[in-house]
């Protein structure tokens, strides 16, 4: 008898730079979108110091579409955590995927957040982040998918992924 195992998800400490500055920016634009407005000028910030102020712009556009149109919810830690989440290694995942013009492994990352006409919308302005960044000279490495196991959910019987928990 076979099983799947979870691919392993690497620590903020054990990627890239570039990585991890999407991730801050990532974690950052939630912090914004909750209760701290002043993050969001923060992020913007930071891109136009690294000279991809356009990706940011995009990738602001993008987290929006993502928190306006996400069907459940989407893990994101804090800034400062050193864990990284599979929807966090997931989402660089997408731009890193975009990089490479794989829409349909960036199309179906979203998919697992969004339904059809939000991706729709969400995977041509991810495109354009990914785009920026690559021609701002930051490449974002391909890394394996994150392997989530189906789990039930009490009352529906039908197989549904795990993202009950927050940070």
């Amino acid at each position: 008898m076979s099983s799947i195992r979870p691919a392993e998800v690497p620590g903020l400490l054990a990627r890239r730079a570039i990585e991890q500055f999407l991730l801050w920016s990532m974690r950052t634009w939630v912090q914004a979108f909750d209760d701290r407005p002043w993050k969001a000028a923060e992020m913007r910030e930071a891109f136009a110091a690294v000279e991809a102020g356009e990706a940011g712009d995009h990738l602001d556009h993008g987290m929006t579409l993502l928190a306006a149109g996400a069907v459940g919810v989407i893990e994101v830690n804090c800034p400062r955590c050193r864990n990284v989440t599979e929807d966090e290694h997931d989402l660089v995942l997408v731009l890193a995927a975009l990089q490479r013009g794989d829409e349909a492994m960036a199309g179906g990352l979203l998919a697992a957040w969004l339904p059809p006409a939000a991706l729709r919308l969400c995977l041509p302005t991810m495109r354009r982040a990914a785009l920026a960044l690559e021609e701002a000279g930051y490449p974002v490495p391909m890394r394996e998918r994150a392997v989530r196991p189906p789990t039930v959910r009490a009352g529906d019987g039908l197989p549904q992924l795990d993202r009950s928990r927050l940070h």
